[in-house]
Protein backbone atom coordinates (compact mmCIF):
# COMPACT_ATOMS: atom_id res chain seq x y z
CA UNK A 1 0.00 0.00 0.00
CA UNK A 2 2.87 2.37 0.78
CA UNK A 3 4.37 1.85 -2.69
CA UNK A 4 1.05 2.75 -4.34
CA UNK A 5 0.90 6.01 -2.37
CA UNK A 6 4.43 6.97 -3.45
CA UNK A 7 3.52 6.56 -7.11
CA UNK A 8 0.30 8.52 -6.61
CA UNK A 9 2.28 11.37 -5.06
CA UNK A 10 4.83 11.35 -7.89
CA UNK A 11 2.08 11.34 -10.53
CA UNK A 12 0.30 14.21 -8.76
CA UNK A 13 3.50 16.26 -8.65
CA UNK A 14 4.16 15.55 -12.34
CA UNK A 15 0.63 16.50 -13.37
CA UNK A 16 0.84 19.64 -11.26
CA UNK A 17 4.07 20.68 -12.97
CA UNK A 18 2.55 20.08 -16.41
CA UNK A 19 -0.57 22.10 -15.53
CA UNK A 20 1.58 24.94 -14.18
CA UNK A 21 3.68 24.96 -17.37
CA UNK A 22 0.53 25.07 -19.53
CA UNK A 23 -0.85 27.99 -17.49
CA UNK A 24 2.39 29.96 -17.81
CA UNK A 25 2.73 29.31 -21.53
CA UNK A 26 -0.87 30.17 -22.36
CA UNK A 27 -0.90 33.40 -20.35
CA UNK A 28 0.19 36.19 -22.72
CA UNK A 29 1.23 38.39 -19.79
CA UNK A 30 3.73 35.84 -18.50
CA UNK A 31 6.07 36.01 -21.49
CA UNK A 32 8.04 39.12 -22.32
CA UNK A 33 8.35 40.03 -25.99
CA UNK A 34 11.93 40.59 -27.07
CA UNK A 35 12.48 42.67 -30.18
CA UNK A 36 15.73 42.53 -32.12
CA UNK A 37 17.58 45.82 -32.16
CA UNK A 38 20.39 46.79 -34.52
CA UNK A 39 23.83 46.60 -32.96
CA UNK A 40 25.97 49.71 -32.95
CA UNK A 41 29.33 48.09 -33.70
CA UNK A 42 31.06 51.47 -33.70
CA UNK A 43 30.41 51.66 -29.97
CA UNK A 44 32.40 48.49 -29.30
CA UNK A 45 35.19 48.61 -31.85
CA UNK A 46 37.95 51.16 -32.09
CA UNK A 47 39.07 52.25 -35.54
CA UNK A 48 42.78 52.18 -34.74
CA UNK A 49 45.51 49.61 -34.61
CA UNK A 50 45.86 48.05 -31.20
CA UNK A 51 47.95 45.19 -29.89
CA UNK A 52 47.52 42.70 -27.12
CA UNK A 53 50.04 40.55 -25.32
CA UNK A 54 49.38 36.81 -25.12
CA UNK A 55 51.88 34.63 -23.29
CA UNK A 56 54.49 37.36 -23.57
CA UNK A 57 54.10 37.72 -27.35
CA UNK A 58 52.72 40.95 -28.76
CA UNK A 59 50.13 40.34 -31.49
CA UNK A 60 48.09 42.79 -33.58
CA UNK A 61 44.38 42.62 -32.86
CA UNK A 62 41.77 42.80 -35.63
CA UNK A 63 40.15 46.20 -35.79
CA UNK A 64 36.96 47.47 -37.38
CA UNK A 65 38.56 48.08 -40.74
CA UNK A 66 40.00 44.56 -40.81
CA UNK A 67 36.69 42.71 -40.84
CA UNK A 68 34.14 45.04 -42.41
CA UNK A 69 34.72 44.95 -46.18
CA UNK A 70 34.72 48.29 -47.94
CA UNK A 71 31.74 49.22 -50.12
CA UNK A 72 32.90 50.24 -53.58
CA UNK A 73 30.66 52.16 -55.94
CA UNK A 74 30.93 50.86 -59.50
CA UNK A 75 29.16 50.28 -62.77
CA UNK A 76 27.02 47.15 -63.17
CA UNK A 77 26.55 45.45 -66.52
CA UNK A 78 25.54 41.96 -67.64
CA UNK A 79 26.82 39.33 -70.05
CA UNK A 80 25.41 36.17 -71.62
CA UNK A 81 28.50 34.43 -73.07
CA UNK A 82 28.38 30.75 -72.16
CA UNK A 83 31.55 28.82 -71.46
CA UNK A 84 34.18 28.15 -68.86
CA UNK A 85 34.93 31.06 -66.54
CA UNK A 86 38.39 32.55 -66.07
CA UNK A 87 38.87 30.46 -62.90
CA UNK A 88 39.00 27.39 -65.23
CA UNK A 89 36.59 25.37 -63.08
CA UNK A 90 33.20 27.13 -63.21
CA UNK A 91 30.83 27.19 -66.17
CA UNK A 92 29.01 30.45 -66.89
CA UNK A 93 25.67 30.31 -65.06
CA UNK A 94 23.39 32.62 -63.18
CA UNK A 95 24.94 33.49 -59.83
CA UNK A 96 28.42 34.25 -61.19
CA UNK A 97 29.98 37.54 -62.22
CA UNK A 98 32.97 38.91 -64.08
CA UNK A 99 35.26 41.24 -62.13
CA UNK A 100 38.83 42.50 -62.00
CA UNK A 101 41.12 39.46 -62.21
CA UNK A 102 42.53 39.98 -58.69
CA UNK A 103 38.98 39.49 -57.31
CA UNK A 104 38.50 36.00 -58.78
CA UNK A 105 37.74 33.54 -55.96
CA UNK A 106 35.95 36.15 -53.85
CA UNK A 107 32.22 36.73 -53.44
CA UNK A 108 30.54 39.99 -54.45
CA UNK A 109 27.65 41.33 -52.37
CA UNK A 110 25.84 43.87 -54.55
CA UNK A 111 23.67 46.69 -53.17
CA UNK A 112 21.71 49.50 -54.80
CA UNK A 113 22.96 53.04 -54.20
CA UNK A 114 20.38 53.34 -51.40
CA UNK A 115 21.87 50.22 -49.68
CA UNK A 116 19.22 47.64 -50.65
CA UNK A 117 20.66 44.16 -51.23
CA UNK A 118 20.46 43.19 -54.91
CA UNK A 119 22.30 39.86 -54.84
CA UNK A 120 25.33 37.77 -53.96
CA UNK A 121 27.57 36.50 -56.76
CA UNK A 122 30.62 34.24 -57.16
CA UNK A 123 33.54 36.09 -58.72
CA UNK A 124 34.70 33.48 -61.25
CA UNK A 125 35.14 35.38 -64.47
CA UNK A 126 36.69 38.47 -65.95
CA UNK A 127 36.32 40.41 -69.16
CA UNK A 128 36.81 43.82 -70.71
CA UNK A 129 33.71 45.89 -70.10
CA UNK A 130 33.67 49.21 -71.88
CA UNK A 131 36.65 51.34 -72.81
CA UNK A 132 37.39 54.15 -70.37
CA UNK A 133 38.44 57.66 -71.37
CA UNK A 134 41.50 57.41 -69.14
CA UNK A 135 42.57 54.21 -70.89
CA UNK A 136 41.96 50.54 -70.36
CA UNK A 137 38.63 48.88 -69.75
CA UNK A 138 36.17 49.07 -66.87
CA UNK A 139 36.33 45.44 -65.67
CA UNK A 140 40.15 45.04 -65.53
CA UNK A 141 40.41 48.52 -63.96
CA UNK A 142 38.04 47.42 -61.15
CA UNK A 143 35.32 49.91 -62.06
CA UNK A 144 32.63 47.43 -63.19
CA UNK A 145 30.93 44.21 -62.11
CA UNK A 146 29.46 42.14 -64.95
CA UNK A 147 26.60 39.82 -63.87
CA UNK A 148 25.91 36.66 -65.91
CA UNK A 149 22.40 35.94 -67.28
CA UNK A 150 21.22 33.01 -69.41
CA UNK A 151 18.96 35.29 -71.44
CA UNK A 152 19.74 38.79 -72.66
CA UNK A 153 16.16 39.87 -71.96
CA UNK A 154 16.63 38.95 -68.26
CA UNK A 155 19.85 41.00 -68.13
CA UNK A 156 18.15 44.09 -69.58
CA UNK A 157 15.23 43.67 -67.15
CA UNK A 158 17.72 43.42 -64.26
CA UNK A 159 19.58 46.60 -65.28
CA UNK A 160 16.28 48.43 -65.81
CA UNK A 161 15.12 47.39 -62.33
CA UNK A 162 18.35 48.20 -60.44
CA UNK A 163 20.19 50.71 -62.63
CA UNK A 164 23.79 50.38 -63.70
CA UNK A 165 25.43 52.07 -60.69
CA UNK A 166 25.76 49.93 -57.55
CA UNK A 167 27.76 49.45 -54.38
CA UNK A 168 29.75 46.22 -54.09
CA UNK A 169 31.36 44.54 -51.11
CA UNK A 170 33.97 41.91 -51.94
CA UNK A 171 34.46 39.23 -49.31
CA UNK A 172 36.73 36.20 -49.02
CA UNK A 173 34.07 33.52 -49.34
CA UNK A 174 32.83 30.98 -51.81
CA UNK A 175 29.43 31.89 -53.21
Amino acid sequence: MKMKNKYSILISIGLGAILLAIMVLTNPNSLETVQAKPIDFEKYIEERDIETEVLGVSCPVATYNDWVPELTEMEMTFYTDKGICKDNKTMSREGVCAVQESRIGQTAIVYSLDDVLIGIYECCDTGKGREEESGGYTIPNGHCIDIYFDKESDGWKFIKEHGNKVKVQFVEAEG
